[in-house]
């Protein structure tokens, strides 16, 4: 039969009955309170006389039950209380008998309340499938489960269950007071606390696990076998109170004097046990099991029970010995206690349940909590990984770094990600970088450093002799299509194989890049203009094409121009002449006051690309003799005598620079002083300087006096290239190489001397007759030597 209203205790509170009415004057709704909604009115106002007169102390008291489990508020537990009376004799039918408080007929009545709306339904329903017309099942059978009250039933299953194991745990702290084998029972802890305290709040849960960690334990017990019947009977008697994960602890504990290595192992199972923060604040049976496990260098016990612990915040759960976990999850606690952790009451949190959807901190990763009330999951997590360094650092510091590595090995060898993101950043900012790249086989630790440092995972390869990834990884990072420094490119072409033909090219290419770039820092100094172009070079790999059309010659960067050229062995003599002209008439000034000497520099400047204004002041001062000879002697270093003298047009360059030595003795013999024949000719010391031998620069200057003749060049440039000439031969005498000298004697040398000797004394006379008579003197004194 239906329930009535008074005694059904589903409608909520704040729910009434509507009844409609339809008039002619429109529709009206008219609400009737029930009674439970009156009554939770009556409890706000604070006074249920009128209904326990109406409906009696025990009626009244299950309804307030009702509205307190609606939510009703402590108020209604506080008038059931009052009005809960207390167990009286009663005579019926001449025999005296016990009748219990209203209270307890109150509870009595309510739960039979929640019982009985699933107490005689069917609570599971099969519904065959749907036959055809030729007798076979049509589509899939449904099954029905339907549980009613299931929440309000299992909150007082669980004060119940908890009230009657307290009963059980007074009885066995009786018994062990009792048995003189056992550590005496720390009464003082429990001391005027009242069966309600005892059952229902956190300190005192506490205080009773210290009392039964103290029983139970091996070290404080005479006899070890009481010790075990005990935590076998606390834990079959009083799982409420002592847990599996409590009594595999104690067992972990008491196993750690005989066999340390079967101890972490049972401490490990009992780590899955620990998940709330009080359990791994300071001083916590975490804190006290992982010190003891250090202490007997059990290094792979300490990292299993960290990363089993750390699971229960949302780690991941599989620890370094791959055990199956699913014996120990700590979701058995809750269903043993009949409700999963959203149905938890007031009274029963800390006690047994943990609530793991606690947000992060407001301060991020980086703040870490260690107080048991304000300690979110993450910060629970970072607590176990930092126990684990703290114990690497310790391993450091006393010199077994043997131990240290075995630790992060096993730390490696996890599952966790987050485990292993905190270790590689925790070496890295300890300066522990060594340790880090001789990790071995970990794709995380490879991604990780792929993600912070790509210099760093090279390492990592070379260390452990992956020299071809080393090589590809660096090859791929250079020629990344992202944003990279260009000095960062270069690093990682430099760092792979010698024997890559291909990267042997990058490099040089890059490094031309670097050239321009240098080129365009100086000029954005002054133009700001040029910094969103210095961004683009910085960043983004370019080829020789662009670099050679797009900037270096539009820019006028004619060394980086003629290192383009000898990159690609292009040997187009024309461009390398143009280039080193505009090299060379960059040196130059622009004005000369000698009407032939501005004139040669007009003609010497046609055509030729200029840079910059050139040197200031005029030609007659000399002082660009020296600006031109340090210049060419630099950029001839570059290219000359490294498998690229094409770069170097000796024949033209001597061509134009003694022009330039011509026009400054024409110069001076217009001025009335004498040439500086007497000087030595800085020409050819810029040549030596840069590296050419004597021999091949005598065999230049013949060739050049060899064209000027054909094309009919009078006496005096003749004798201008003849001087030069026998300066080189006299040099090569007396300062030059001997071997190269003996060898050259015995291929011509004397007949080319002979050749100039001849040429010498058919120039003699008129204006050139001191000229002559010098040469020719100094020819003799060779010729003396050569024989």
């Amino acid at each position: 039969t239906p329930l009535t209203p008074l005694t059904n205790p589903c409608p909520t509170p704040s729910s009434s009955p509507q009844i409609s009415i339809l008039t002619t004057s429109g529709v009206h709704y008219l609400h009737r309170p029930s009674i439970l909604q009156s009554l939770s009115t009556a409890v706000a106002n604070g006074d249920v006389s009128a209904f326990i007169a109406a409906y009696g102390a025990v009626e009244t008291i299950a309804m307030l039950f009702a509205i307190r489990e609606e939510g009703g508020g402590r108020k209604a537990l506080d008038f059931a209380m009052k009005y809960a009376g207390g167990p009286r004799p009663a005579d019926v039918g001449g025999v005296t008998s016990m009748h219990f408080s209203s209270l307890h007929d109150g509870l009595v009545r309510y739960v039979s309340r929640l019982l009985r709306p699933v107490w005689y339904k069917p609570m599971v329903q099969v519904q065959l499938p749907k036959k055809g017309k030729n007798g076979a099942s049509v589509g899939p059978g449904k099954v029905y489960i339907q549980v009613e009250g299931k929440s309000s039933v299992n909150s007082l299953y669980r004060l119940v269950s908890r009230s009657v194991q307290l009963l059980s745990l007074l009885d066995l702290l009786a018994y062990a007071h009792e048995v003189p084998s056992l550590s005496p029972v720390n009464w003082s802890l429990i001391d005027k606390l009242t069966f309600k305290d005892l059952a229902t709040t956190e300190a005192a849960a506490r205080s009773i696990k210290e009392i039964l960690r103290d029983l139970t334990s091996s070290q404080n017990a005479v006899n070890d076998a009481h010790a075990e019947k005990l935590s076998q009977a606390l834990h079959e008697q009083c799982y409420g109170f002592y847990s599996l994960g409590d009594k595999l602890t104690q067992e972990g504990v008491n196993l750690s004097s005989k066999d340390i290595v079967a101890s972490g192992v049972v401490l490990r199972k009992a780590a899955k046990w620990w998940n709330k923060p009080a359990d791994i604040a300071p001083s916590s049976i975490f804190a006290s099991c992982v010190d003891l496990l250090f202490k007997h260098r059990n290094i792979g016990g300490i990292v299993d029970v960290c990363v089993v612990v750390a699971s229960n915040f949302g780690g991941t759960v599989k620890g370094t010995q791959g055990e199956d976990d699913a014996g120990v999850d700590t979701a058995k606690e809750l269903a043993t206690f009949g409700g999963l952790a959203s149905d938890v009451l007031e009274w029963e949190r800390g006690l047994y349940h943990e609530d793991r959807a606690a947000p992060p901190p407001a301060g991020g990763s980086d703040a870490v909590v260690v107080a048991a009330d304000t300690m979110s999951p993450r910060d629970a997590r970072r607590v176990c990984y930092e126990t684990m360094f703290k114990f690497i650092a310790q391993l450091t510091s006393l010199g077994e770094h043997d131990l240290a590595d075995a630790m992060i090995g096993h730390m490696v060898a996890s599952e966790d990600d987050m485990l292993h993101i905190e270790l590689y950043a925790w070496l890295l900012k300890n300066d522990q970088t060594e340790r880090l790249i001789r990790i071995t086989g970990s794709p995380r630790l490879e991604k990780y450093l792929n993600d912070i440092d790509v210099g760093l995972l090279w390492r990592h390869y070379i260390v452990h002799d992956r020299h071809d990834d080393a090589s590809q990884l660096m090859s791929s990072r250079g020629c990344s299509a992202k944003k990279v420094p260009l000095d960062e490119r270069m690093a990682c072409f430099s760092r792979v194989s010698s024997d890559d033909v291909e990267n042997r090219e990058r490099l040089e290419v890059a490094t031309l890049q670097k050239m321009i770039l240098e080129q365009i820092k100086i000029s954005a100094k002054d133009d700001p203009s040029l910094k969103e172009l210095q961004e683009d070079v910085e960043f983004r790999l370019l080829g020789v094409n662009e670099m050679y059309n797009d900037l270096a010659g539009p820019m006028g960067m004619w060394e980086v121009c003629l290192s383009i050229m000898q990159c690609c062995e292009n040997r187009d003599v024309d461009g390398i002449e143009l280039l080193w002209k505009a090299i060379v008439c960059e040196c130059l000034p622009n004005d000369a006051s000698n009407d032939k000497v501005a004139a040669h520099l007009v003609e010497l400047k046609q055509g030729v690309p200029e840079r910059g204004n050139g040197v200031p002041g005029l030609f007659e001062d000399g002082t660009w003799q020296a600006i031109l000879k340090s210049k060419l002697t630099e950029v001839g270093r570059a290219y000359y005598g490294r498998g690229s003298d094409y770069i170097v047009p000796m024949p033209m360059l001597v061509f134009e620079l003694e022009g330039l030595r011509r026009c400054w003795n024409i110069d001076r013999e217009d001025a009335g002083h004498a040439p500086d024949s007497g000087q030595a000719n800085w020409v050819i010391q810029a040549f030596l300087d840069i590296g050419v031998d004597e021999g091949t620069l005598l065999n230049v200057y013949y060739g050049v006096l060899t064209d000027r003749e054909s094309r009919a060049a009078d006496a005096a440039e003749r004798l201008h290239y003849l001087s030069g000439i026998v300066e080189i031969v006299v040099r090569w005498i007396r300062y030059g190489d001997k071997a190269s000298l003996k060898v050259a004697m015995q291929q011509g040398l004397r007949s080319l001397v002979d050749s100039v000797k001849a040429n010498c004394e058919g120039l003699g006379g008129g204006a050139n007759a001191q000229t002559v008579e010098h040469l020719t003197f100094q020819i003799r004194q060779v010729e003396a030597i050569l024989r």
